[in-house]
């Protein structure tokens, strides 16, 4: 079984739209990774990065999972976000998706693209939860969060939410904008567009303020969510 709640991924799951938070302070993410493992159209900033992929747990049966953009490059597009959720069957809902609003661009509109397992993202194989943009680079987002509940089985760790695709071995993927000027505004448009996906980890790396805040608003949604379904 494979459930969404429409209305959520389509209102509500973009509450935070706009909002502009501080980045000086610091906050811990249970496991961490990053996005450095290009397709064919991305090369990847000497040893740096395109972003992370924050996991929590909210409890066994609920993690976030954050994406967030390094500076110059954003996500978007069709298959802008794409997971490979570790469990059997693939049974699973996806109850809420909040993703921020980049200053000058338009709100984006985060939907499911399709059912588990069968999207692919190119050069980097297939993954079971994929998360499609409606627009291009006017409604690219630095950050989104997805919150995934467990049917059945329980989630051991932080670090046992994602599993590695086959033959690939990665787990999340997103699709990059490289901004044509450094401050990412609409007309200096993407300079490249590509697929990253990550298969460095580590636990306990500090995310930004806003990552933290985002997380903490996705978590009670969350949970005001679980009592208006109970």
């Amino acid at each position: 079984m494979y459930k969404t709640f429409a209305s959520l991924l389509s209102g509500a799951a973009l509450l935070t739209a706009g909002l502009l938070l501080p980045s000086n302070a610091l906050a811990q993410c249970q496991f961490t990774s990053l996005l450095n493992t290009p397709n064919t159209a991305l090369t990847l900033p000497g040893s740096g990065s395109f972003g992370t992929v924050c996991v929590n747990l909210v409890d066994s049966n609920t993690a976030t999972i954050t994406f967030t953009a390094n500076s110059g490059y954003l996500f978007g597009a069709e298959d802008a976000l794409a997971l490979n959720i570790n469990n059997a069957g693939n049974v699973f809902t996806v109850p809420l998706v909040v993703a921020t609003t980049f200053p000058g661009h338009n709100a984006p509109s985060l939907t499911l693209e399709n059912p588990p397992g069968s999207q692919n993202a190119d050069g980097l194989g297939t993954f079971n939860l994929d998360l499609k943009n409606d627009d291009g680079f006017g409604q690219a987002f630095q950050t989104a969060t997805i919150t995934v509940d467990l049917t059945t089985g329980t989630f051991a760790s932080a670090s046992s939410v994602l599993t590695g695709n086959s033959p690939q071995g990665i787990d999340a993927a997103a699709h990059i904008f490289v901004c044509g000027d450094a401050a990412c505004t609409v007309a200096g448009g993407a300079s490249v567009t590509g697929y990253a996906g990550e298969t460095t980890s580590s636990t306990s790396v500090p995310e930004p303020t806003s990552v933290a805040l985002l997380g903490g608003v996705v978590l009670f949604m969350t949970s005001r969510l679980r009592k208006r379904l109970a």
